[in-house]
């Protein structure tokens, strides 16, 4: 901060004497560090000199203090050699070289003008210091270097100056809140806007933010040029009237980029140099006098000259003003305050004008003069930032540039005493103070290269002062804190009992309080209101009052009152009251948050009633002191023994804590007390029955039950003939007999052991058979066939046999106690596979093979493969009562009795048959058994027999010949398909099926026959009718047509699988001559796109209508003459005579 009193207790580790160095004389310099950085003090013997520029000052740092590393100078090794003057510098890591900038160190220097002194501050987690993040610093070594043709070094000396890190914790600076003291305060903000940052799109929400945040009442901006009428009087009074509309603003006139925003009138304004302003500000009301402003932005960079002319030039306006001879009059003890950018990176000079009134060219701006009414310099302030111990004002980290203070508050001390002031860095402010104060982290960092300086003042700095404890933190939760009930001496029946009482309580400030009205509004709003001014600022006195209505409320001398407890359902009470300290909320604005609180003790006295058990009841009806957890401890022998609310206490039976706030119920939390008892001491036995195994391991599982919240010791130990043969402090107990020298049949004498917290024991035991010898067995397997069964060889592990058998188990065991015993089987033939029983156990089950031979569930070529038959495993275990146990298991291995699976597919010119696309006559038409398989045996080993309608087509084929097999079938119809196959084994598969094969696509009519009904004879009338067929497999529709007359339209049948389509179709014919009749059947179909005639031949003669009479007379004499032939043959030629 270019203060250098905090230096005064750091030792010099290096004075070097004057007159050594040519550009730079090296006099002092001091290390030190906190937790961040390390910090370099150095003076100089020849005056004043500027530590950013017009040197070549050079710093080399050993930061792993290793000679043979880095660049060698002066006998160290140095990985850093920084130019100040050149403000860049290189890091020698790895046999490599970096250039680095001052951004890379965290380099900050102060003062930013020409001294005799200055203070550095270079970043612990810089990669300098830490070996690019290898090392934490913990000894370094320093060199100085000076410029010019014999340089000063210090030290003089080779070997650096040796410097090893403090490590011990340096406290985090207290935080500078960003409120008002006081409502009645007036607050100065300076803040250069950086290129009309107001008014940018970009930045504008950054800056609503910081100055809502800080809620200036007088503003001095630079940057804000009113260029372009972009931003005017108009514009910026507009902009603040939107931002703070309960306030009536008044702007000045811009000049040169400089603004005067104010709540108070402006008397008088007016520019007074190239680069300052200022306004007389109507303060009365609040300071008693008017407000002398000025506003400067001075030229920046190397502009030395241009800076002192605008500074001599403003401070022989001020000169004038004070002497009555300016534009308005300033009162005699009228506050200045000087505020702006000064840009000061140059000479000191150019301050020392401004505070002390030093004018450089007096021939053009007159003589110089103190500029403070009591004949003093202005002073100076120096501000920190609100969360660090920086200064600076200024900072842009890609710049060459370290951070400075180029930003400057001086004002008159003589009539001003500042009573807070800050610097804004949103950078350094933590999440929870951001989201308090409505700011973003990187606000002033993307707002502008300049930081926010901020000053409050007022009438009369003298108030009163209370003296109360330090602040709380600020907390989370609404309540936090604890008490504590101690109960000492004796609490027999019927005698006086003493306690001592105590409480610490901290509560969030929106929390409120049930001590005044409205607590839903926050303490500060229920002070404020009920105990202030409502003016929306909490003052001292106000403050004080609560304090002092806390300390009422709290000092109580009944014990259930101040929500402590009650004794055998009576108060306890205190003869001196309650000692109250409370901790009062932090004055200012009623919206701040923090927390309050208070701490309370009493020494209470009481008395018992008859009963041997202590009845304490602790309040729980709503009090905020029940928020709290509360501690009690017990005297003597005394301890917890039950509650209804245990799921809200812990701790031990004399020291136990009730968490009341966590109570489901608004009732008092009942506790009954007593003096303690011995544990109680239970145990299981969870090996054997009645007996206990000799060679397996016997485990017992104990519980020692005693006051819910003793931590009771339990072990065990074991007794063999009164002498103890094993002891563990286990929970549970595991041993093994044969281990500790039992034999069979011998006891055991089992003990638990319990001992409280009050050193009171109890024991349970148990005498105990021990069983040293195993069961035995028998088994009978029984393989079922249809009409007899097999006996299988039990005495063999390995069985065979077929797949999809049935088998009789039968078991059966006994032990020689003639205790029961049980008898188990497993097997993984499924995961569940259990079968149980005691002495004897039969079952029936069937053994097929597993998912592990071939199947639907593989992809064709691995069920094509050969697989192993399955195996099984069954396993038998007997267990006595004694848990002794004897296992046997076999292997059961499933042989082949399953023949293939056929699994058949027609394909019909490439695509297999299905109801939308089925076989036809003509097809090329090919039987597939791709997908058929065995269980066991390859595919390739299967013997095939294929026959269609009866007649084989293949016979002992092997799979080459019959996985793809051509059908030779070329006619419509059911065709039956018989396939039988063969594996390895003997097994033999068939199927049997019929295949549809339906006739060919289109129309193919024939005829199959025709009559004819009437007499053909002309002018009559006949009907003929036509049947005929359809073997193609499409729908037509035709006519029978003679001549040109047809008949209605008739549906031609489509041929299917079972045959031709038949169909009729009739004709009416009136016959109108004797020509021969044309018959012919004409036919069309859509979905065949196909047509055509069927000419149907016949010899149908129609006679002429003359020729019918004759007919019949020829035929009656036919008929005469046959009668007499009939006669002579009869009787003779006499039969003609007369």
């Amino acid at each position: 901060d270019g203060l250098f009193d905090d230096w005064e207790s750091i030792p010099v580790v290096y004075a070097d004497p004057a007159g050594d160095g040519t550009d730079e004389d090296f006099s002092m310099l001091k290390i030190a560090n906190d937790n961040d950085f390390m910090f370099f003090s150095i003076e100089f013997h020849d005056g004043e000199h500027l530590m950013q520029n017009w040197n070549d000052i050079h710093l080399y740092l050993d930061t792993d203090a290793e000679v043979n590393t880095g660049l060698p100078v002066h006998g160290i090794g140095a990985e850093l050699d920084w130019c100040f003057g050149c403000r860049s510098g290189y890091f020698y890591i790895m046999d490599g070289i970096i250039e680095i900038s001052q951004n890379d160190l965290t380099l900050r220097i102060a003062p930013t003008i020409t001294g005799e002194r200055f203070e550095i501050a270079i970043s612990r987690s810089s990669a300098i210091l830490t070996m690019d993040g290898t090392q934490e610093p913990t000894t370094i070594k320093i060199v100085l270097q000076g410029g010019g043709e014999a340089p000063d070094i210090l030290p003089d000396e080779p070997g650096g100056i040796e410097y090893e890190f403090d490590s011990t914790p340096v406290p985090s600076p207290e935080i500078i809140t960003l409120e008002k003291n006081e409502m009645e305060h007036l607050r100065i903000l300076s803040y250069n806007v950086r290129q009309n940052g107001l008014f940018d799109s970009g930045r504008q929400a950054r800056f609503e933010r910081i100055i809502k945040a800080l809620e200036p009442d007088i503003m001095g901006f630079q940057e804000a040029y009113d260029d372009n009428d972009t931003n005017d009087v108009n514009d910026i009074e507009a902009l603040f009237e939107d931002w703070f509309p309960e306030v009536n603003w008044h702007v000045s006139s811009e000049w040169n980029g400089n603004f005067v925003v104010s709540r108070y009138p402006i008397l008088h304004q007016g520019n007074h140099s190239w680069r300052s302003m200022g306004v007389l500000l109507d303060t009365e009301e609040d300071l008693g006098t008017p407000l002398f402003f000025i506003n400067s932005h001075f030229s920046c960079c190397d502009a030395n000259d241009n800076r002192q002319e605008q500074v001599d030039e403003l401070m022989g306006f001020v000169r004038d003003l004070k002497n009555g001879l300016g534009p308005f009059t300033l009162e005699y003890g009228t506050p200045i305050v000087h505020v702006g950018d000064f840009n000061l990176v140059g000479y000191r000079q150019q301050l020392t004008t401004l505070t002390d009134g030093d004018i450089v060219d007096e021939a053009s701006y007159g003589i110089d003069f103190l500029p403070d009414w009591d004949d003093s310099p202005l002073t100076d302030l120096f501000s920190r930032q609100t969360h660090i111990r920086m200064g600076y004002t200024w900072r842009k980290d890609n710049s060459e540039w370290n951070p400075g203070k180029l930003d400057y508050i001086l004002y008159t001390d003589s009539v001003l005493e500042p009573v807070k002031h800050f610097v804004l860095n949103t950078l350094e402010m933590s999440e929870e103070d951001l989201s308090f104060y409505n700011l973003n982290s990187e606000d002033t960092k993307k707002a502008s290269d300049h930081l926010p300086r901020v000053m409050d003042i007022a009438e009369d700095p003298e108030e009163l002062t209370w003296v109360w404890p330090d602040q709380l933190p600020p907390q989370d939760d609404d309540i936090m804190g604890d008490s504590y009930l101690d109960i000492s001496g004796t609490i027999a029946p019927l005698s006086n009992i003493t306690a001592t009482w105590y409480a610490s309580i901290s509560i969030r400030d929106d929390y409120g309080t049930d001590l005044l009205p409205d607590r839903e509004l926050g303490v500060r709003a229920q002070i404020d209101q009920h105990l202030g001014d409502g003016d929306g600022w909490l003052s001292i006195p106000e403050i004080a009052d609560f304090v002092t209505l806390v300390e009422n409320a709290r000092n109580l001398t009944d014990s259930e009152d101040s929500g402590c407890c009650l004794i055998d359902y009576s108060s306890m009470h205190s003869v001196k009251g309650t000692d109250i300290t409370v901790i009062p909320p932090a004055n200012g604005s009623v919206d701040s948050n923090g927390s309050w609180g208070w701490i309370e003790d009493a020494s209470l006295i009481g008395t018992t009633d008859g009963r041997s058990t202590r009845i304490l009841d602790i309040p729980r009806v709503g009090g905020v002191i029940e928020e709290i957890p509360l501690r009690v401890t017990l005297p003597g022998f005394w301890e917890f023994r039950y509650s209804a609310m245990l799921e809200i206490i812990e701790g031990e039976p004399n020291n136990f804590t009730v968490f009341r706030h966590q109570a489901p119920v608004a009732s008092d939390i009942r506790i009954t007390l007593g003096k303690n008892q011995p544990p109680n001491a239970f145990f299981t036995r969870e090996t054997g029955g009645s007996v206990i195994p000799l060679a397996l391991q016997t485990a017992y599982s104990g519980q020692c039950t005693d006051s819910v919240l003793d931590d009771t010791q339990l072990w065990w130990t074991v007794h063999r003939n009164g002498t103890k043969v094993f002891e563990t402090q286990h929970e549970n107990l595991v041993f093994t007999a044969s281990e500790l020298n039992y034999s069979d049949g011998e006891v055991a004498t089992v003990n638990l052991h319990c001992l409280d917290s009050f050193s009171a024991s109890g024991t349970a035991t148990e005498n105990i058979v021990i069983d040293g010898l195993d069961p035995t067995w028998e088994a009978t397997f029984e393989l079922l066939g249809d009409e007899n069964s097999t006996g299988l060889d039990a005495g063999s592990t390995h069985l065979e046999v077929p797949s999809g058998s049935y088998i009789d188990f039968t078991f059966s065991a006994s032990d020689v106690g003639g205790l029961p015993v049980a008898i188990e089987v497993t097997s993984d033939k499924s995961e569940s596979w259990r079968h149980s029983g005691n002495d004897l156990l039969q079952f029936t089950d069937r053994f097929s093979q597993s998912g592990e031979v071939n199947g639907m569930h593989l992809n064709v070529t691995e069920r094509h493969e050969a697989k192993e038959p399955s195996e099984y495993n069954l396993s038998l275990m007997v267990t006595d009562d004694a848990w002794n146990t004897v296992t046997h298991d076999w292997v059961f291995v499933i042989s082949d009795g399953l023949g293939p699976t056929i699994i058949p597919d027609i394909i019909a010119n490439g695509t297999p048959i299905s109801p939308e696309s089925p076989a036809r006559a003509g097809d090329s038409m090919i039987l597939s058994l791709t997908d058929s398989f065995d269980d066991l045996d390859a595919i390739v080993d299967v013997v095939w027999e294929v026959r269609v309608n009866g007649t084989a087509i293949a016979e002992g084929a092997m799979w080459a010949e019959v996985e793809k097999l051509p059908l030779s079938i070329t006619e419509p119809g059911i065709h039956l398909i018989h396939i039988l196959a063969w594996d390895t084994a003997g097994n033999m598969e068939e199927i049997s099926f019929g295949l549809a094969v339906s006739p060919a696509r289109g129309v193919y009519i024939s005829l199959l026959q025709h009559v004819m009904v009437g007499d053909p004879i002309e002018g009559e009338e006949i009907t003929i009718i036509a049947t005929l067929q359809n073997t193609g497999a499409d729908l037509a529709a035709g006519m029978l047509c003679s001549g040109s007359g047809c008949s209605d339209e008739v549906i031609v049948n489509a041929a299917d699988s079972v045959g031709p389509g038949v169909f009729n179709v009739s004709l009416v014919l009136n016959l109108k001559g004797t020509a021969p009749i044309d018959l012919r059947f004409e036919w069309i179909s859509d979905s065949a796109g196909m047509s055509g005639v069927v000419h149907i031949e016949n010899d149908y003669v129609v006679e002429p209508q003359w020729q019918a009479p004759m007919q019949v007379l020829l035929g009656v004499l036919t008929v005469l003459m046959l009668l007499a032939w009939g006669a002579h043959r009869l009787w003779g030629q006499e039969s003609q005579k007369p």
